[in-house]
């Protein structure tokens, strides 16, 4: 069994907050973590590490802005073939072998704004990788329903551009056969990931696609919950899945 985990930890500059993430991946005994909005420079990110999390691949900005990270644990046996990383921390891509079987671990952080083009752009980087079991997770700052997936006062009504927005990730991630395995888990659930004190509104848009046993967790000194799947890695579900 292997125990992936994807969190926004809106910065981790602060040797405190760090310590705080960094213990948080060891309670909840991750194997691999997915961490969005580190914010740290190319020179930085050797800080997000330590002796129980020592290897790890990033993707950053020069600005301190967005910054993508994947750590893995002392045990993993994961062994790097490739890797594609975003110069603006957006997205990193990971190819290699976990347990002795290929598989791409991505991690991203979508932009508020241009979400499906974004989308769209590491989708197809990711198909790139042919026959490959896939991993995509993390912040897709959008919901796949505006139904299902947000909640907001009884008075507003999602506007047309979430509406379309969500319509186009459900395509998107149709036409790529990835699935949300949380929702087919849950089928008529509604539990959010996040919450705008601006619009009040609460939505679920960080996801792992495609994973069994997804699973929501607390939530650590962060306005994104911590998400995590089990995987064992003989039954990982492959990309020709329908």
């Amino acid at each position: 069994m292997v125990k992936l985990l994807s969190l926004n930890v809106k910065g981790s500059n602060s040797p405190i907050k760090r310590k705080l993430i960094l213990t948080e991946l060891k309670k909840q005994h991750a194997d691999i973590a997915l961490l969005q909005e580190t914010h740290h420079a190319n020179d930085e990110v050797w800080r997000l590490r330590d002796r129980n999390y020592p290897y790890y691949f990033y993707a950053s900005n020069r600005k301190k802005k967005a910054g993508v990270a994947i750590l893995f644990n002392k045990t993993s046996t994961f062994q790097l073939r490739r890797k594609e990383v975003d110069p603006n921390g957006r997205y990193i891509i990971l190819e290699g072998t976990l347990e002795g079987v290929q598989i791409v671990i991505a991690n991203l952080y979508a932009p508020n704004v241009r979400q499906i083009h974004f989308l769209q752009k590491v989708l197809n980087k990711v198909a790139s990788y042919q026959n490959q079991k896939v991993i995509l997770g993390g912040d897709f700052n959008m919901a796949l329903s505006q139904l299902r997936d947000t909640m907001r006062p009884h008075s507003t009504l999602p506007n047309k551009e979430a509406t379309l927005c969500s319509q186009n990730f459900r395509k998107l991630i149709r036409k790529a056969l990835l699935l949300d395995i949380w929702r087919i888990k849950h089928p008529t659930q509604k539990q959010y990931t996040f919450y705008s004190h601006p619009h009040k509104t609460f939505s679920r848009i960080d996801y792992f696609l495609i994973s069994p046993k997804l699973k929501i967790g607390p939530q650590i000194n962060s306005d994104h919950d911590l998400i995590h799947i089990d995987i064992r890695i003989p039954d990982l579900p492959s990309r020709q899945w329908t």
